[in-house]
């Protein structure tokens, strides 16, 4: 509970701090599963995806409006009073849990997948602008490619994983996550046009 209230007051501290920039150039499932009743969670999660799949249709579609009607300091600052809501309800009505925590931190692990993951977005971000074929797109892929595998044999080897990833090992699991993200991928890629398709 901790972790999730810190990070609310970091996600509205972080928008108000955008909010005064000068220029514009310058996490919940686990929490769901501890909180809520068995016999409530399907009706919580479904909550939780409705959520989550109006968000890419009413998000861009409110931030457009925001930027023709006003500043675009406002992207930040609607976030502040909603923020402010969630510290405040979080910290009155979800208990703390302490949780069983690793004895040590697989700090290496954490390098890898931090240094892999930034290297292939940046190479998907900039790809547009540096060029597909450029020498540092591709080198960025290749050595994120590099990383995210060297992450894998690695949280396969220690014994204080980052990430266990032997959970896949379970073919019912492995085969429901494929189905979850390409369902997923399909929904979003719907709503994606529901934007244009308002404007």
């Amino acid at each position: 509970m901790k972790l999730f209230l810190y990070s609310l007051i970091g996600f509205t501290a972080a928008s108000g701090l955008c909010a005064i920039s000068w220029d514009i150039n310058s996490l919940t499932m686990t929490i769901v599963y501890q909180i809520v009743p068995k016999e409530k969670q399907a009706f919580a999660i479904s909550l939780w995806g409705l959520a989550a799949s109006l968000a890419p249709a009413f998000g861009p579609t409110l931030s457009g409006w925001l930027l023709q009607s006003f500043a675009w300091q406002w992207l930040f600052i609607m976030n502040i009073p909603v923020g402010l809501i969630a510290i405040i309800l979080v910290a009155k009505y979800i208990p703390y849990y302490r949780l069983n925590v690793p004895k040590n931190f697989d700090l290496l692990g954490f390098i890898m997948v931090i240094i892999g993951s930034a290297s292939l977005l940046l190479a998907f971000g900039q790809g547009h602008s540096w060029g597909w074929g450029s020498s540092k797109v591709v080198s960025l892929f290749i050595f994120g490619s590099i990383s995210l595998i060297l992450f894998i044999l690695r949280e396969l080897s220690t014994k204080t994983p980052l990430l266990n990833i032997r959970v896949f090992r379970n073919g019912r699991y492995t085969l429901s996550l494929i189905i979850t993200n390409i369902l997923t991928i399909s929904l979003y890629a719907g709503t994606l046009l529901a934007p244009v398709f308002l404007q």
